[in-house]
């Protein structure tokens, strides 16, 4: 008599994230994520830069995650979200950016 198995697989459809990452992102460093919207927030301390968008299965979730690691980044959270959360995001600055490079050349040297 045949066992029906279990799958192993886990279905993964297209879902909104929110990634959250410490410090600001530089120019170039955000240029990695041109998919997704980056905001930071400043009433953190440190500030934390927000990275929103789709992501369309889970080789991609981990290659944003993967990403962030190779940049050096201090990666703080990752959050599937619903349809009725809505989050307000400010705008990412230069100043905001150069902040960020700067604060990732220390931390790397």
């Amino acid at each position: 008599m045949d066992t029906p198995h279990a799958s192993n697989k886990t279905s993964f459809s297209p879902s909104d994230y929110e990634i959250r990452i410490e410090g600001r992102l530089g120019s170039q460093i955000a240029a990695w994520f041109e998919d997704m919207i980056l905001a930071v927030n400043e009433e953190t301390h440190p500030p934390q830069t927000i990275i929103q968008g789709t992501i369309v299965d889970q080789a991609a979730l981990y290659g944003l995650i993967n990403r962030a690691r190779d940049l050096g980044l201090t990666l703080l959270s990752v959050k599937r979200l619903d349809e009725t959360e809505n989050i307000a995001l400010q705008s990412l600055t230069s100043d905001a950016a150069d902040s960020i490079e700067k604060h990732q050349s220390a931390k790397n040297s």
